[in-house]
């Protein structure tokens, strides 16, 4: 029976970071997977020809060697053996449950806050103590987004928790509320 997307991703990324870990390497091989992330991203075909039945096998190998040339032993590895075990399309998938798992260990946790206006430095320092002391995370990684439509207020979204505390959605509670009222 195959694996699904998650139990590849998952068993991979899991012995991965148990490998680093074990040897001390966690944040060196995540900044390698970072990296690596990012040269597929700029090259969005190597995954999808990588798996192609119909790319030369002496193609495939040539690829293979070149996206594994600037990593290290634990990388190289990983990417062969996700392309000899045919899981090389699940590689970003791989990639992100490491992360997942690295981000737990270090007690970081990563949000996103969209507001109407750009947050100031002090807005985000506070903010980002808000969500340590609210999650219990030694650190927080702080994305910023600017959405005009929330009007003001903020909207956090932390992991799968969304904090609305957008100008937007208090008006439409207060205009909810006071209509309940007249009834």
């Amino acid at each position: 029976m195959a694996l699904s997307k998650y139990e590849v991703s998952a068993r991979y990324g899991r012995a991965l970071f148990d490998l680093a870990e074990e040897h001390q390497q966690t944040v060196a091989i995540n900044d390698e997977l970072i990296a690596l992330r990012q040269l597929l991203c700029d090259n969005s075909r190597a995954i999808t020809m990588l798996a192609d039945k119909n790319v030369a096998f002496e193609q495939k190998q040539q690829l293979l060697m070149t996206l594994q040339q600037p990593f290290t032993v634990f990388v190289q590895n990983l990417l062969q053996m996700v392309y000899d075990y045919g899981h090389i399309t699940n590689l970003l998938d791989i990639i992100a449950d490491y992360q997942t798992r690295f981000d737990k260990s270090r007690g970081r946790i990563h949000a996103t806050v969209i507001t109407a206006v750009p947050m100031s430095k002090t807005q985000e320092q506070a903010m980002q103590e808000a969500l340590k002391q609210r999650f219990n995370a030694q650190e927080i990684i702080l994305t910023s987004k600017i959405d005009a439509n929330i009007v003001g207020g903020a909207i956090t979204k932390v992991k799968d928790i969304i904090i609305d505390g957008s100008l937007t959605t208090r008006i439409a509670n207060l205009k909810k509320y006071l209509l309940q009222s007249l009834n």
